[in-house]
């Protein structure tokens, strides 16, 4: 497991999907933050601006493995913040996106739900591979779409995750029990749930607006998650990668991962 290490954006129909996912987000709520990919941090919201909130981390004296580049406090995406508060367990099914707590240091890292069990248990499998069993009070509800913009399909040609912030080109080659099983152009492979697979596809301009989370070609060619911040006069669109880099991208470098 890789440990701890936010960034700004999202209004309209993104407040409406949050509060349908019983996420609706106000000043004072604790929560967890991204500050980059699979590394969250607890904390508190302290103002709402334009494009999401600033939070107030909490102190994190004594925990390993924290970023130093980590801010007393910073304005943080909408997708990028979770409530600290374990869901109901309606919200909760298979495939559905998550912050679970990871029992080597208490942490929470994003993952996906695999299997749920009458017991009251869940089997996930964490973005960076790793799997675990928890109960209900040790997941928190994400916002991002559980299905991708465009169902995925054995043959598909997609951008998949390998580690999180990390995503390469391949091809999906049979279905697996978590979702595909993706034979990267590298030939490495591995089974995805389809939240961490994204289909080649032509997006249309209507289908971007600010806030919505996308993979960005970046100047190396590759594709980055990342979120609209704005749209430029002349059609380019301002992205913010997950990975705190900022650039303008042209309609046909972006992909959708949900709609």
């Amino acid at each position: 497991m890789n440990f701890r290490r936010i960034l700004f954006a999202m209004v309209g129909l993104l407040f409406l999907s949050l509060a349908s996912l019983g996420q609706a987000l106000e000043v004072g709520d604790a929560v967890w933050a991204q500050w980059r990919p699979n590394d969250w941090y607890p904390g508190t919201l302290t103002e709402e601006t334009s494009l999401g909130f600033v939070v107030a981390f909490s102190d994190v004296t004594g925990v390993e493995d924290v970023a130093e580049d980590l801010p007393v406090s910073a304005e943080i995406l909408m997708p990028l913040i979770v409530i600290d508060r374990a869901p109901d367990a309606g919200q909760v099914k298979i495939g559905t996106r998550v912050l679970a707590e990871w029992p080597e240091d208490r942490w929470y890292y994003p993952a996906t739900i695999v299997t749920a069990s009458e017991e009251g248990l869940y089997d996930i499998q964490f973005d960076d591979g790793d799997v675990g069993t928890v109960d209900l009070s040790q997941l928190r509800l994400r916002s991002e779409p559980s299905q991708p913009a465009i169902a995925p399909a054995v043959g598909d040609v997609v951008w998949a995750q390998w580690e999180p912030g990390d995503w390469y080109p391949g091809t999906l080659t049979d279905k697996s029990d978590i979702g595909f099983h993706v034979v990267y152009d590298d030939e490495s492979e591995q089974d995805l749930p389809p939240s961490l697979i994204v289909v080649v596809h032509a997006v249309g301009a209507g289908q971007v607006q600010v806030g919505t989370r996308v993979l960005a070609q970046w100047t190396d060619e590759r594709f980055y998650p990342g979120t609209v911040l704005s749209v430029a006069e002349d059609g380019g669109y301002d992205v913010l990668l997950d990975e705190g880099e900022r650039g303008l991208v042209e309609l046909t470098g972006l992909l959708l991962f949900g709609e």
